[in-house]
């Protein structure tokens, strides 16, 4: 009985450092990038079966081509409206 609980905690403890892992490398892309997203952002991105990482990636790019005026939730609701 201790032996199958130790292993469902280890799994969980282990799952748990992988997902913040994640969020927290897809933050740091953003702060070098100085987007201005946190890591709720990303979080609530993932929820709503968004890729993160995708939308950063657009951001990344509008930023670097020099257009400003858009924001997170843009790119953000057009993935699932069906914009590629």
């Amino acid at each position: 009985m201790d032996v199958i609980l130790l292993t469902i905690i280890g799994f969980g403890i282990r799952l748990s450092a992988c997902t913040s892992l994640y969020f927290w490398k897809l933050n740091i892309i953003a702060e070098v990038s100085r987007l201005d997203v946190t890591l709720t952002h990303l979080i609530g991105m993932k929820l709503r079966t968004v890729p993160p990482r995708r939308v950063l990636n657009a951001l990344i790019l509008l930023r670097a081509a020099g257009i400003e005026s858009v924001s997170l939730d843009q790119p953000e609701c057009h993935y699932p409206a069906g914009g590629n």
